[in-house]
Formats: structure tokens, C-alpha cells, sequence
């Protein structure tokens, strides 16, 4: 016995192609497909190049900024006690 399918099974399906005119209409209205693998590789290529321009030049002050940090440390006190009240 075959099982016949319920109006509800059939919602959303689309039996035909859209039309041109359909299609463009959508297009004018900002309606069409994104993938998200286009959009992942044009921000990827976007950093490549902000890093190709810049990377030298943040990879310089980062190694400046932790240089500082690193040779501040003997300035910074150590208190035993107040460390361990930060416990959580």
C-alpha cells in the first residue's frame, strides 16, 4: 500500500525553476545566494594584506610593548598575601 503525502509534507518545495524575470527581480531586490565560503576567503585575503603592508610594523611594537613589560618586572612587588585573596 503506498502512503500518500500530507499537504504539510509539501510546503516549501518548489516544483518549478524560477523564471528570469523572477530571478532578476530578486537580484534588484538584493535576494541571492551568499556562500560563507566566499565571504571566509575575502576576509582572509584582506588580512594577508594588511599584513603584508603592516605586519612588520605591529609584529615591531608588539616585541617593543612586551620588551617593556618584561623589563618592568623586577619594579613589580610581590606580596604573598594579596595573591592569595584573589583565589576564586
Amino acid at each position: 500500500m503506498l502512503k500518500q503525502k500530507k499537504m504539510s509534507e509539501h510546503v516549501g518545495e518548489k516544483t518549478e525553476h524560477a523564471t528570469p524575470k523572477k530571478l532578476e527581480e530578486a537580484w534588484k531586490k538584493g535576494q541571492f545566494p551568499r556562500s560563507a565560503e566566499v565571504q571566509t576567503v575575502v576576509v582572509l585575503m584582506a588580512a594577508m594584506l594588511a599584513m603584508m603592508f603592516y605586519g612588520a610594523e605591529i609584529w615591531q611594537l608588539m616585541a617593543n610593548a612586551l620588551a617593556a613589560m618584561l623589563g618592568h618586572l623586577h619594579d613589580t612587588p610581590r606580596h604573598p598575601q594579596r595573591h592569595a585573596r584573589l583565589h576564586f
